[in-house]
């Protein structure tokens, strides 16, 4: 990632029709407490209903656990169109965080979900920033 961003891709966009957990991305570098989810997702077929929520975990790949207030609206075959972006801000604890897809069963769905936060970054001290003692500027 760059731009002051970091992140990445838990889910690539493809059709499923079961539950599951995308993967791990890390947060290690992410300043602050707060983090951005962005689910894109089409029409959903079959059953009627998807439930996509934010996990996270001390573990790249065990331990997720539901964070609380971290979950998409559920969409279902009825109402819902195709081609959709829905986006999730959230507030995670832990160094790994992960999308989770629950479906019906015969539900069929195409989806992709990628997590997003500030990249920490040091301040250049040409950016205005004062580097003496006391805080006056030389500049």
């Amino acid at each position: 990632m760059q731009n002051g961003a970091v992140g990445g891709q838990t889910f690539a966009v493809a059709t499923t029709n079961t539950n599951g957990g995308g993967s791990a991305v890390d947060l290690a570098d992410c300043v602050g407490n707060m983090a951005v989810c962005h689910l894109q997702h089409g029409a959903v077929a079959g059953a009627t209903t998807v439930t996509v929520k934010i996990q996270q975990s001390t573990a790249t790949n065990t331990g997720f656990a539901d964070i609380s207030g971290a979950s998409f609206a559920t969409f279902t075959t009825t109402g819902t169109v195709g081609d959709s972006l829905r986006i999730l801000s959230f507030r995670p604890t832990m160094r790994y965080v992960r999308a989770y897809a629950t479906l019906n069963t015969g539900t069929t769905v195409t989806l992709g979900a990628s997590i997003f936060g500030q990249r920490r970054t040091t301040p250049s001290a040409s950016g205005g920033f004062s580097t003496e003692t006391g805080g006056t500027s030389t500049a």
